[in-house]
């Protein structure tokens, strides 16, 4: 009994010190939260403190300038927070705080603003529309286009048969594109439209995984010239990655240049979930819907970090915008080695959170799959045992940003939501980021414009993308020079605030 105790003992210290320790991607981080005063016209920044700081550098910039310029302060190495009383009622500034703490260089950023107005017109998006559903989901695609416009989007809708091709579904993107290039800014695809491949990559350092990758740059590429005739790769272990010349897998020559974001919601190989599609799209749409008229509160997240004994401080872009959204106190940080996490979230009232670990396989009859990540989970997980309590999710892991095959993890969670469990009874929207990758800079935008930050998060991404991401024929250059190679965030689900829907596509 004493050494039953006294082994409980340690494991409960062990567990509070992997807990409470700071990771590397802690370290990585600046955890930033900010607070207004208009009586003042003062914004004041606050951080988390980190042993053996010696240097913190602000940055401010307009929200829609495209550079940093000089620094505005240094304040003392054990400040933590920072009032701006330069600022303006009215306007939307972004902020960058920089911290040398050990040697480490971490990085934070955030937007905030006094009274700043609504978006009342962020462009034009295009909403196309899988045809099966296009009668089953009328009333459900109604009200979806109404919320878009009235989140500021004109949305220009074209209903497209399953079965056209890949070329068909660009050109119909390409001919709204065209008609008015100034204010088209996003595609939205309802459904199972054809799925571009392209390229000789493997993000995720798989060698069995090289090859061709889905690839929604080539919808968003509007201009670009797109060759099958330069990779001969078929070693792939999955059939659908290998490229050889002629089998439609496009490759890109160097000045890849996707002109316009996208996302998609389609469910169509996603068996594992046994359930009706017609009536599974539906409720996505529904909880859409429903998710702008609610008041999510108060706002809760949790990091998941099951790759910190990877060197790179690969969960630094969970830390350094979770935070931003919820405020640093109000985020996690669970133990990766007890519970797993989709028992951790099952049924809870998260707004955000963050998980990551190796990934999965599994074969089903002949057919390989990417279902999950190491004490993360399974689609067979949530699939019959956890519902996913966070509204929006991100997940990190080897093959997830490969999304287009049968019982993809990254679609799970999405689709293991029920209506009303969480956050006082409103219906959630689930946002499952991108795949693997490195970390990214993405600016966020404080908890009350939870669009905003996705919007900019993709299309940042999207820019970073096409300027580093692939080199001549498709291929990557090392992960040494690319800060993010799987660019998409989600996996065929929707997100909140404004509908905006992203997906888990390289």
């Amino acid at each position: 009994m004493i050494l039953q105790r006294s082994l409980f003992v340690l494991l409960m210290t062990v567990q509070v010190i992997g807990a409470t320790a700071q990771t590397a991607s802690q370290k990585a981080a600046v955890q930033l939260s900010a607070t207004v005063q208009a009586s003042t016209s003062t914004i004041t920044l606050t951080w988390t403190s980190l042993p053996s700081t010696t240097s913190i550098t602000i940055y401010r910039k307009l929200k829609s300038a495209t550079s940093w310029g000089s620094a505005i302060a240094s304040p003392s190495s054990t400040a933590t927070t920072y009032a701006d009383n330069t600022v303006s009622v009215g306007t939307a500034y972004e902020y960058k705080v920089l911290r040398v703490a050990g040697g480490v260089t971490g990085s934070g950023y955030i937007s905030s603003g006094i009274q700043v107005g609504p978006v009342d017109y962020r462009g034009k998006m295009i909403l196309l529309v899988d045809n099966t559903f296009s009668s089953a989901l009328s009333a459900e695609l109604s009200t979806l286009q109404n919320d878009l416009r009235a989140d500021g989007w004109e949305v220009e809708r074209s209903d497209l048969a399953r079965s056209a091709s890949v070329a068909t579904v660009r050109s119909t993107i390409v001919g709204h594109y065209n008609a008015d290039a100034a204010n088209v800014k996003t595609v939205f695809i309802i459904g199972h439209l054809a799925v571009p491949y392209s390229g000789n990559v493997n993000p995720d350092g798989h060698s069995e995984h090289r090859g061709a990758w889905p690839c929604d740059g080539y919808y968003g590429d509007v201009n670009g010239t797109w060759t099958d005739n330069s990779v001969n790769n078929s070693a792939a272990s999955r059939p659908e990655n290998r490229n050889i010349p002629g089998d439609a897998s496009s490759t890109r020559a160097a000045s890849f240049a996707a002109g316009i974001a996208g996302g998609s919601c389609g469910l169509l190989r996603h068996a594992r979930l046994q359930c009706e599609r017609n009536r599974t799209h539906a409720s996505l749409l529904e909880q859409a819907a429903c998710v702008q008229d609610e008041v999510l509160g108060p706002p809760h997240a949790a990091v998941f970090d099951n790759l910190q004994w990877v060197s790179n401080p690969l969960a630094a872009s969970a830390w350094r915008n979770i935070g931003g959204m919820v405020a640093p106190a109000n985020v996690t940080a669970a133990n990766q080695g007890g519970t797993l996490f989709h028992q951790l979230v099952d049924d809870q009232s998260y707004l955000w959170t963050y998980s990551s670990g190796g990934g999965l396989q599994a074969t089903v009859g002949s057919t390989l799959t990417y279902n999950g990540a190491d004490r993360v989970g399974t689609t067979q997980d949530f699939a019959s045992t956890s519902n996913m309590g966070g509204v929006f999710n991100m997940s990190f892991g080897s093959y997830f940003g490969d999304w287009d095959n049968k019982n993809n993890f990254l679609r799970a969670a999405g689709e293991r939501v029920r209506p009303h469990q969480l956050l006082g009874g409103d219906p959630r929207v689930v946002l499952p980021p991108h795949g693997h990758g490195r970390e990214h800079r993405v600016q966020h935008h404080g908890e009350h414009e939870q669009h905003q930050f996705v919007h900019t998060a993709h299309r940042w991404l999207a820019e970073h993308h096409r300027q580093h991401a692939f080199g001549a024929d498709g291929r990557s250059q090392s992960e040494a020079q690319i800060p993010g190679t799987a660019i998409e965030l989600g996996g065929d689900q929707y997100c909140g605030h404004g509908l905006f829907c992203l997906d888990a596509r390289l």
